[in-house]
């Protein structure tokens, strides 16, 4: 039997799908996945960001569907996740009060961002997030929070990658969780994120300490990024080769 290949998701994937599951309930298209039917509905948006962000989610389900992968996310991303739409309600606050250049032009401070979202408001955002995983029941795809590595050993391994190469804070923990997870892929967006994991993947040195530390000789994940119009870059077919270089 065939082992299933795992695949990691990055916080900005997850808000992808999200997106594209708020449409087919919107909309109330079709499942599984109707290409045409889900075509016909982005033409509606009037939005050219949105329509590629809702592109990237639908097509990341498809490669799911097709590959038969299964998914994996880290609790962090979740708290990514709620923490930008809170902060996403604050700017529509300011937004709809017509608020004058000098507001938008700094940092929004904690305390402004506090008192501009409700209570009502929060449990929403908490119940969106919440209920990512039931929406995809529809679509027999499995993605789910990866709980088994949420430990203090995601926080002792990102220290080990951080200091043989750079990676933000939170990029660096949610890639910890898929090197514990021992993912196959690793799916994101971020140019930087991608070429750094897969340059992890090709260094010798760096692999090699990196799987001293976790104690096994598994492949690391390599990763790459679901286009707008459902290509994958780099090909996997590439990603295969050692020798790949971004």
């Amino acid at each position: 039997m065939t082992q299933q290949t795992v695949v990691y998701l990055d916080t900005n994937t997850l808000h992808y799908i999200q997106l594209y599951l708020n449409i087919v309930a919107q909309k109330e298209l079709r499942l599984p996945i109707d290409d045409d039917e889900f075509t016909a509905s982005m033409e509606e948006l009037p939005d050219k960001e949105y329509r590629k962000a809702c592109r990237r989610g639908f097509y990341t389900l498809k490669h799911f569907q097709e590959n038969q992968w299964s998914g994996l996310y880290s609790p962090f991303s979740e708290v990514e996740l709620q923490v930008g739409r809170i902060k996403g309600k604050a700017f529509e606050s300011i937004a709809k009060e017509g608020v004058p250049d000098r507001i938008w032009s700094r940092r929004l401070e904690e305390r402004e961002i506090s008192r501009r979202v409700t209570t009502e408001q929060l449990a929403d955002i908490e119940k969106t997030i919440d209920d990512f995983a039931s929406a995809l029941e529809d679509f027999e795809i499995v993605i789910r929070k990866d709980y088994e590595t949420a430990s203090r050993d995601v926080f002792d391994l990102a220290k080990t990658i951080v200091s043989l190469v750079y990676m933000d804070s939170t990029d660096c923990i949610i890639y910890a969780s898929a090197l514990l997870a021992r993912a196959d892929y690793f799916i994101t967006r971020d140019g930087y994120l991608r070429k750094t994991i897969n340059d992890i993947h090709n260094n010798v040195h760096v692999r090699d300490r990196l799987q001293a530390t976790l104690r096994y000789d598994d492949e690391l994940p390599r990763s790459f990024t679901i286009r707008s119009d459902g290509r994958i870059d780099p090909e996997i077919s590439i990603l295969s080769d050692r020798s790949y270089r971004d």
